[in-house]
C-alpha cells in the first residue's frame, strides 16, 4: 500500500495526508517475530487509507538514537508508541528523545500499560500528546483524521489528551464486536521493515517450531492479578481463522499451531467448530491453546482427533480459600480431572501455577506445592511464578487498600522493597509480598527448582538453557556500559556452573 498525499482509493474516504510511525522501542531482545499489536493497528490504518509504518527496534537491531534519526530524516509529524509494564522505562526514554528531538512530532501512546494509567500518564510525561485507552484501532484512526482535518477531539472515544493545561479522558470505547472487521491482514506483513518471522521456537512440539494465530479476544476470567479479567470474549468466524492457518502453512512451511488466545476452550460451541473445520479441510496440524479445566470428556477427544498435542492450564493455586480470594472459579479437583483426562489421552499438560497471592499463608502454599509434586508424573511441565502487581489489573488496587504499596508509589519512578534487595530477582513491576517472608518464598522456589530439575527438565530444555549461559560471553559489547557487561558474565556463569552440575 503506496499512499501519496492526495491519493483516494474507491472504497475508502478522504486519505490522511500524515503518516503515522508506529513503534515498539528498544528493549534489548533478540528476536524476529512480527510485533502483533502494532500489525492490528498498521493493518487497520492502511485499510482506511491512513498511512503507516511499524518500527519495532528488537527486530531492526536499532538503538534509540537510531530510531531518533530516522525519524528525523522523515520529518516525521505523528508516531504511536506501545510499551509494556516490564520495560515502560524504555518507552518513557524513548518518548522523551523523540520530543526533544523533534518538538512539533505529536506523540501517542497506547497499549494496556498506558491505557490503564491513561489521566496519570498525561499528567506526568509531558511529552505524550494523547493516550489511547483500550483497543486502539478504531479510536487511532479517529484520532488520524480529527488530526488531519483540525477537528475536536471531545468525540473521539477511548482517548485522553491534555487541553489547555487540562487533562481530559473522554468515555471508554465500547469493545469491538466484529473482530475480523480490526484483524491484522498477511500480506500487510511483505513490507514491514527487519527480519521478520512468523516462526517460533515453542516447547509444546517435537520439531520446537510452530507459528501462532488468534481465533478471538477477551478472556470470560475475572482473576484478580491478571490484565485480562473480564474482558467479553469476541471470536472470528471460523473459516476465516482456517483460512489463515493455511496461508501461514503456505508462507512457512510448519504445520505446527499455537493459538495465542488466552482461552481458546471458552465456547464449547465454537471450539466444537473449529475442530471439525480443521477435520474437514484435512489440515493435518499438530497444535497447542491455552484451556480452561472445565471442558467436557467429549471435546477434549475431538481436539485429540482434530490434531491437538499440548494444553496449557491455569491452577494459580491449590488452596480453595485463595482460588475464592483471587476469583479464580475453579474447583483443585476440576484441575486433577483435567490434568488426568489429558493424560489419558496423551496430551501433555502444562499447568501455571503461583506463591504470594492475596491471602495466601503457609499453608496455602503447600498445598500448592504438593499439588504439582504429586501430578509431576502426568504432566510435561509447570512453573511457579511469583505474583506481581500489573496497573491493569484488579491486584493493584487491592495492594494500595491494603498499604502493600508506599503510599507515594507510582509506575513511572524506579521502585524497590526489602524482597529485591534479599533476592537475585529483578523486575521492574512490584511483588505482591503480604502473608509470606521472602525467606520462606525462597524456599518454597527451592523446592520447585528441584521439583523442575527432576521430572521437566528434558533434552531441548537443556539446550535452550545451555545458549542463555553462554550467550553473555558471545554477546555484542557494542555500546554496553562495564558494570553491564559484568553484570551479564557473571549471570551466565551462574547459570552455567548450574546446568552443568544439574546435568
Amino acid at each position: 500500500y503506496k499512499f501519496n498525499a492526495c491519493e483516494r482509493l474507491p472504497e475508502m474516504g478522504a486519505i490522511v495526508r500524515k503518516k503515522i510511525y508506529l513503534i515498539s522501542p528498544p528493549a534489548g531482545e533478540k528476536r524476529r517475530n512480527y510485533p502483533l499489536s502494532l500489525m492490528f493497528l498498521h493493518s487497520y490504518l492502511i485499510k482506511n487509507g491512513i498511512r503507516s509504518e511499524v518500527l519495532d527496534c528488537d527486530v531492526l537491531r536499532w538503538r534509540l538514537q537510531d530510531l531518533v534519526s530516522y525519524l528525523e530524516s522523515n520529518k516525521a509529524e505523528m508516531v504511536g508508541i506501545t510499551g509494556y509494564t516490564y520495560s515502560r522505562f524504555r518507552a518513557y526514554e524513548t518518548i522523551r528523545a523523540i520530543k526533544s528531538r523533534l518538538p512539533e512530532c505529536k506523540i501517542v501512546v497506547g497499549g494496556r500499560h498506558f491505557s490503564s494509567l491513561a489521566g496519570e500518564t498525561i499528567k506526568r510525561l509531558k511529552e505524550v500528546d494523547f493516550v489511547v485507552k483500550g483497543e486502539g484501532e478504531i479510536t487511532l484512526r479517529e484520532l488520524c483524521e480529527a488530526i488531519d482535518t483540525k477537528r475536536s477531539f471531545s468525540d473521539v472515544h477511548g482517548l485522553a489528551f491534555r487541553e489547555n493545561k487540562n487533562i481530559i479522558c473522554n468515555p471508554d470505547r465500547p469493545l469491538c464486536q466484529d473482530i475480523d472487521s480490526v484483524h491484522y491482514d498477511l500480506k500487510d506483513f511483505d513490507d514491514i521493515k527487519g527480519k521478520y518471522s512468523f516462526i517460533s521456537t515453542m516447547r509444546r512440539f517435537p520439531t520446537n517450531k510452530g507459528f501462532s494465530v488468534l481465533a478471538g479476544r477477551g478472556c470470560p476470567g475475572s482473576c484478580v492479578f491478571c490484565s485480562l479479567s473480564s474482558q467479553r470474549v469476541r471470536l472470528r468466524k471460523v473459516e476465516k481463522v482456517l483460512a489463515e492457518i493455511e496461508d501461514l502453512i503456505k508462507k512457512t512451511g510448519v504445520r505446527n499451531v499455537s493459538f495465542g488466545d488466552p482461552t481458546l476452550t471458552a465456547s464449547k460451541k465454537y471450539l466444537v467448530e473449529l475442530c471439525e473445520g480443521i477435520l474437514r479441510k484435512k489440515l493435518d496440524i499438530k497444535w497447542h491453546c491455552y484451556s480452561r479445566v472445565d471442558v467436557p470428556s467429549e471435546i477434549f477427544e475431538l481436539m485429540k482427533k482434530a490434531g491437538c498435542v499440548s494444553c496449557d492450564i491455569a491452577l494459580e493455586s491449590a488452596s480453595l480459600r485463595v482460588l475464592e480470594a483471587i476469583k479464580k472459579h475453579i474447583k483443585v479437583e476440576d484441575v486433577a480431572r483435567c490434568v488426568e483426562k489429558l493424560h489419558e489421552l496423551g496430551i501433555k499438560s502444562f499447568i501455571f501455577a503461583m506463591i504470594s497471592l492475596p491471602d495466601e499463608r503457609v499453608e496455602d502454599a503447600e498445598m500448592t506445592i504438593r499439588f504439582l509434586e504429586k501430578y509431576a508424573p502426568i504432566i510435561d511441565g509447570a512453573s511457579l511464578a511469583i505474583t506481581q502487581i500489573f496497573p491493569d489489573a484488579a491486584l493493584y488496587g487491592i495492594a494500595k487498600e491494603r498499604n502493600l504499596l508506599p503510599p507515594d508509589f507510582n509506575l513511572f519512578d524506579d521502585y524497590h522493597n526489602e524482597y529485591y534487595d534479599r533476592t537475585n530477582l529483578r523486575s521492574t513491576a512490584p511483588f505482591y509480598i503480604e502473608h509470606l517472608s521472602p525467606d520462606y518464598i525462597q524456599h518454597i522456589r527451592g523446592r520447585f527448582e528441584k521439583l523442575h530439575l527432576e521430572r521437566f527438565y528434558d533434552t531441548e530444555r537443556f539446550k535452550s538453557e545451555l545458549r542463555k549461559s553462554l550467550g553473555p560471553f558471545l554477546f555484542n559489547w557494542k555500546d554496553q556500559t562495564l558494570r553491564s557487561k559484568l553484570k551479564k558474565v557473571k549471570k551466565g556463569m551462574v547459570r552455567l556452573g548450574r546446568i552443568i552440575k544439574d546435568r
